[in-house]
């Protein structure tokens, strides 16, 4: 599998920049701007995500029901541990195949196990709570 590297070489000729000439305070500045400028988008990205991960959320919750809570409260961690270990064995899998298996992405598969884990700390607070 190829990755395209071509979005990142305006940032890796700045680092090669900077670094050949590190007493260029201006070049330095500039390093630091483009860091600031991909965190920023990074962070953006990172929100974008998790709320794409909340309406997945609400939507998977509208069609199963609160299955995921209720094993929870049946099985406690280790229904998390289960429910993750399928995830992370799909994972496996779909790295192996190599895009042959159509009907899940790895980015799927991905952020299933991200709304799992946020699940389960909900649950685990919740958890919590009723023990205070």
């Amino acid at each position: 599998m190829g990755y395209n590297l071509d979005k990142y070489s305006n940032y890796w000729n700045s680092i090669r920049k900077y670094n050949n000439n590190d007493n260029d305070s201006g070049r330095k500045k500039e390093m630091q701007e483009i860091v600031s400028v991909n965190r920023s988008s990074k962070a953006q990205r990172h929100k974008k995500i998790c709320s794409g991960l909340t309406d997945m959320y609400i939507s998977k919750n509208h069609d199963y029901g609160d299955s995921f809570s209720e094993g929870y409260k049946e099985d406690g961690i280790i229904s998390v541990k289960t429910r993750l270990m399928d995830k992370y064995l799909r994972f496996k899998t779909l790295i192996k195949a190599e895009g042959k298996v159509k009907d899940e992405s790895i980015i799927d598969t991905l952020l299933d196990m991200a709304n799992y884990a946020i699940m389960a700390v909900i649950e685990m607070e919740d958890d919590k709570d009723a023990h205070k």
